[in-house]
């Protein structure tokens, strides 16, 4: 399924405030991460998704006692009861970008729709993560990624469907024209198009290449 994102270059608060929250938060999770693998002598393993927490790690040789053995890609878990899965448990965990961005500007991701005596839903965000930060290093540039809720709503009349508008718009004090998604004005950021931001990329990894950074994608 294709889904339709509008880039909002993150300049202000409170946006900028969220996901420099988000990066110091990756930042934290990675820490213990790289703490924990150090310990237990490997150089790989998996981390949660969301989260980013470890979750299953690569043994270069010996396998510790207290995790399973691995599976067919080497990925060993921590044996349940053991020090070790109340280690992995006590992680500290980051929390993903669609949860702040959702809390802090409620990003419209689903619409309901009817037709005749048709009635549908659909999905105008990757349900798994429907709104999330884009960024080339810690220091910036950045961009928020939401759902393009005007485009969905234009495909969807143009099939002949009929849009409701969800709940929580029509539950803001002010209305779909005070909201945030539905208005497509989101407080610290700006809209530009995607090619914009390939440009941002593109010039910061040229200006860390010549500066003799190592360039990352993140």
């Amino acid at each position: 399924m294709k889904f339709n994102y509008a880039f909002f270059l993150v300049e202000a608060d409170p946006a900028l405030a969220l996901v420099k929250q988000h990066i110091a938060d990756r930042q934290r999770v990675r820490g213990s991460v790289a703490d924990l693998a150090k310990e237990l002598g490997v150089s790989t393993g998996t981390t949660d998704r969301d989260s980013y927490h470890m979750v299953s790690v690569n043994f270069p040789g010996e396998r510790h006692p207290d995790f399973t053995k691995p599976d067919r890609k080497g990925r060993s878990w921590p044996k349940k009861g053991t020090a070790w899965a109340r280690r992995f448990a006590e992680q500290p965990r980051a929390t993903p970008s669609s949860d702040l961005i959702r809390k802090a500007f409620d990003p419209v991701d689903s619409l309901r729709w009817t037709q005749g005596d048709s009635q549908g839903w659909h999905c105008i965000g990757n349900p798994f993560a429907p709104s999330t930060f884009l960024y080339t290093g810690p220091d910036g540039p950045y961009v928020m990624l939401v759902p393009d809720l005007p485009l969905a709503i234009k495909e969807l009349e143009a099939e002949g469907k009929k849009v409701e508008i969800p709940d929580n718009v029509l539950a803001h004090p002010q209305g779909p024209a005070g909201h945030p998604a539905w208005n497509m004005i989101f407080p610290g950021c700006r809209r530009i198009d995607p090619e914009e931001w390939d440009i941002l990329v593109a010039q910061e990894k040229l200006a860390r290449r010549r500066s003799g950074d190592e360039v990352t994608d993140d």
